[in-house]
């Protein structure tokens, strides 16, 4: 009840009042016996009282009606504003970013062979149209073996596997990345 939770009037009213009811009920069931013992074990603590405002919500003292009218209306505007978060921006320089998708291709292009290096860059260098084309066309291959394969597939494991490439393949859309590695797949079914 002490946070901001960005609840509308009416339910932030219907909480506050919900959570009276749930408190008078349950403070009817406690024993005075365990509270004297709680009071005893942990009553000669000193802190700092965060919840003041609910204390005096919960408070069943005529005398301390005032407060409790004021700390209603002090959590009802705390349960209708709506938290502030801020999103911490960090700026990176371009020249940082460029330096760090540089070295992840190195480090991907590295890893080819030499055959595989040549294929990459016939792809590079292949109108972006006529990739989309192929890459449209191959993925339709592709998901039309997955399937098929799917369907004469018993082993649950291989099965899902396949599923989660099906779906990868489904929402991912075209990159010369993406076309690279549909390729590879297509030439490994």
């Amino acid at each position: 009840m002490s946070n901001k939770k960005g609840l509308s009037e009416n339910v932030a009213n219907e909480f506050i009042h919900e959570s009276i009811v749930a408190y008078e009920n349950l403070i009817n069931k406690v024993n005075p016996l365990h509270l004297r013992e709680l009071n005893a074990w942990a009553g000669h603590q000193k802190c700092e009282n965060n919840y003041e405002k609910i204390d005096n919500l919960f408070s069943t003292s005529v005398l301390t009606l005032e407060n409790k009218i004021k700390s209603k209306k002090m959590i009802l505007e705390g349960l209708t504003q709506k938290e502030n978060k801020t999103d911490e921006v960090i700026k990176v320089p371009l020249k940082s970013m460029v330096s760090v998708a540089n070295k992840t291709i190195s480090k991907f292009i590295s890893s080819l062979t030499e055959s595989e290096r040549k294929e990459l860059k016939v792809i590079l260098n292949t109108p972006k149209e006529t990739l989309v084309e192929n890459y449209n066309s191959q993925k339709e291959d592709v998901i039309s073996k997955l399937e098929d394969q799917k369907n004469n597939e018993t082993d649950s494991e291989t099965i899902s596997t396949i599923n989660q490439v099906l779906t990868r393949l489904q929402t991912e859309s075209f990159s010369e990345l993406n076309y690279y590695k549909l390729k590879q797949l297509n030439e490994g079914l």
